[in-house]
Order: C-alpha cells, then structure tokens, then sequence
C-alpha cells in the first residue's frame, strides 16, 4: 500500500511530465522513479527540464529510471551510470550477454562482472547496503535470488 506522501510524489510527477510511474522510491536524499519502457526521455524532458524543476521543488535530488520487462536490462538502467562488464543469470557457463534473456527459473541469482575496483565499490557500498538496496529494488519487479558483484 502507498501512504498519502507516496501517492501526492506520483501524481506530481506524472501530471508534470505526462509520464506512467511503476514505481517510486526514496533514498538517501535522492528520490527515484521508475517510469514504463520508452518514457524516460518524456519524465526527463528537453536539457534534463522536468527533472530540475521537481527537483528544485522538492529540494531532492530526482532520478528516473526507465522500467524493462527483462531483468538483466532493468539492473543495468538501475545501475546506471556503472557499465558491466557482463552479466547474467546463472552460471558463469550459461553466461548470458548484456542483456539477452534465456530460460528463466522462478528465481534467479544474477551476477555482475565488472571492469575495475571503482565500479565495484560503488555497486556493494559500505556493508554491502548498495548492493543489497539494488536487490531489494529489482525484487520489487522481478523474481531474483540474489545478485552478486564479481
């Protein structure tokens, strides 16, 4: 259930930008919204527009990150600005690319291999509570065991 301050941060937004909210989060001064496939450019606005304005309103930082029915593809857009190496479900041996979708078990461990010690560090956090923010972030939408940063 949403609480009346959730409920008034999504309908603000989404009569400003004209974008669909999935969900909406807040966290460490910053609030993020996951807006549906192809609406991110539309929530942004031109130069970043309606982002600073709710911004400035709100005196919070403000994310929007765009929503993808395939997991690996909605890590990578939370993720964001990070770029992995790779990831994928399972196994290093049925490794799947940036993106690509296999046969996916009801819940999954996902790891994300990255190319150098800062990324890492920025995708654990201290005491692992990036990492597992991330995690409960993507739980929220799709069926995922854990995910794993390598």
């Amino acid at each position: 259930t949403l609480d009346n301050k959730t409920v008034l941060l999504i309908s603000s937004f989404q009569s400003l930008t004209g974008a669909n909210v999935k969900d909406v989060f807040e966290e460490d001064g910053r609030i993020t919204f996951i807006v549906d496939e192809g609406e991110a450019s539309r929530a942004i606005g031109r130069g970043g527009r309606n982002v600073k304005l709710l911004g400035s309103k709100l005196k919070k930082d403000i994310r929007v990150v765009e929503y993808n029915k395939d997991k690996l593809k909605f890590i990578l857009n939370l993720i964001y600005p990070v770029v992995p190496k790779k990831i994928y479900t399972g196994s290093p041996e049925d490794s799947k690319r940036e993106g690509e979708s296999g046969g996916q078990t009801s819940e999954e461990i996902v790891t994300i291999e990255v190319l150098d010690g800062k990324s890492k560090g920025l995708l654990i956090g201290r005491n692992a509570s990036s990492l597992r923010s991330l995690e409960e972030k993507v739980r929220r939408h799709h069926k995922v065991k854990e995910i794993k940063i390598r």
